[in-house]
């Protein structure tokens, strides 16, 4: 029986982590979307739905854990790492990518307050114990 409540438990902060890593990914594209609109010669720059998702997405991640969003500047190593072939012009391809990271990021703590909040409390509702078993 004493199994019982942490097989419970993984199931919950299972259910949690699923949650919120698809309101993540819903925000990620959200902000994407708006954010391109915005710059759309970025989206052609490799500043794109596969950077977000792929070699952006560790430092995106820690919005789950530590609640804060990367530096832009975080952000802007990431996409610059995925074209080694700007070395000579890498510094002043970062520095024009600075601002649209910006962007993006203010795009996604908007998506993350109005989307990933909510979710993180509609589970902890969830997980409140019933007293029944």
């Amino acid at each position: 029986m004493n199994g019982i409540p942490n097989i419970e438990q993984t199931v919950i902060d299972y259910l949690a982590k699923h949650r919120q890593h698809h309101a993540l990914r819903r925000a990620i594209r959200r902000a994407f979307d708006r954010m391109a609109k915005q710059h759309p010669q970025w989206v052609e720059l490799l500043f794109d739905e596969h950077f977000l998702f792929h070699h952006a997405l560790p430092l995106l991640n820690s919005a789950l854990t530590a609640r804060q969003l990367p530096k832009a500047g975080a952000l802007v190593e990431a996409w610059a790492a995925q074209m080694p072939h700007l070395m000579r012009s890498r510094k002043r391809y970062m520095a024009s990518a600075v601002p649209v990271a910006r962007t993006f990021l203010k795009k996604l703590a908007q998506e993350l307050e109005s989307d990933f909040f909510p979710a993180i409390s509609v589970v902890a509702e969830v997980a409140q114990p019933t007293g029944k078993h």
